[in-house]
């Protein structure tokens, strides 16, 4: 028989990530994008969600068996029937007594590794995503404890499953690196080619430039109502960055402004990645765990990027006036 589908399994492992999601998100500073005109704040509601979420998938048990709802899914029993195979012992002590809650005794004891054979066959040998193979690890590491009579409260789950995934969870964020030989570098450090350097910059920026909500209050707002539509707005703001580095790459770069330029182009190709990591919270919830765990050092990249820039036109007492484009280096705010 089979203890769980690898579907059920991953759903399971979705909605307890979910948590550290969140937990993660409502612990983070959040920030504005470069063309915003403050700084958003996720504020107490992220909060709320957080001890909501907790509450409703670490602690719920609904047929009070001693089995929460989540530990069900696992086992395949019946989270609203605490006697899942009527033999008149309830669930969990079935568990606790290493037999099969979901087959009357007396013949219902399992033998030896049944549980984690079982659970890994569900699952093809290649194609797995990040959290398929996490799902796998936890499952065996979750019945290694309750096989040794660890008493898994409510807090305790979610201390293992936070720790086990950042320890495990180490997923590289696509993106690209860049060198000088991706760029247009141009042998003239003139006023007017760095003057004209930051206008085509500018003007990028400009060109470009969206109102959206922050990444973070959409994804937030994408978890708090298992939204998978919500999610696709994140779409437009990866767009963005992506254009930007695009047009980046075709601008004539003076020499003197290589490192600068490097640092920008890079900066994009950074949070874009990240963000479209993010976007896969539904499908691959551990790479977008990963990717929020990147957001905030990414973000700041970003940040440094442009004043990077600011500094580099005001080393070479470059000044732009309110009618070019260049002006948004020198009077941006972050």
């Amino acid at each position: 028989m089979k203890i769980l589908s690898g579907k059920k399994l991953r759903l399971v492992i979705f909605g307890l990530l979910v948590i550290a999601v969140l937990g993660f998100l409502v612990s983070q500073p959040n920030r504005s994008h470069y063309e915003d005109k403050e700084i958003l704040s996720i504020g107490n509601s992220g909060k709320v969600i957080q001890i909501s979420a907790r509450s409703q998938i670490t602690k719920r048990d609904s047929d009070k068996d001693g089995l929460k709802d989540w530990e069900e899914e696992l086992w395949g029993t019946n989270p609203n029937n605490p006697d899942t195979d009527e033999d008149g012992t309830n669930d969990g002590d079935e568990v606790d007594d290493n037999r099969n809650p979901t087959v009357a005794g007396p013949d219902d004891v399992f033998q030896g590794d049944i549980f984690i054979k079982q659970s890994s066959s569900d699952f093809s040998s290649g194609g797995l995503t990040e959290t398929e193979k996490f799902s796998q690890e936890f499952f065996a590491e979750y019945l290694s404890l309750k096989q040794s009579g660890v008493d898994l409260n409510e807090q305790e789950v979610q201390d293992f499953l936070i720790n086990s995934t950042f320890e495990k969870a180490q997923v590289e964020i696509k993106k690209d690196s860049y060198t000088p030989t991706d760029l247009n570098i141009i042998q003239d450090d003139s006023v007017d080619a760095i003057k004209k350097y930051g206008n085509e910059m500018g003007n990028i920026i400009i060109t470009y430039s969206i109102e959206s909500e922050s990444e973070l209050i959409i994804l937030q707002r994408a978890l708090e109502n298992n939204n998978k539509e919500e999610i696709k707005k994140l779409e437009p703001i990866i767009t963005t960055y992506k254009n930007h580095l695009s047009d980046f790459l075709n601008v004539s770069v003076p020499q003197s402004a290589v490192a600068t330029h490097l640092k920008m182009v890079n900066s994009f190709s950074l949070i874009a990645g990240t963000i479209e990591g993010m976007r896969a919270v539904f499908s691959d919830p551990l790479v977008a765990l990963n990717s929020i765990a990147a957001y905030q050092n990414n973000a700041q990249e970003l940040v440094d990027a442009f004043q990077g820039s600011n500094e580099y036109f005001k080393s070479k007492d470059i000044s732009f006036d309110e009618n070019e484009t260049g002006y948004v280096f020198t009077h941006l705010i972050i």
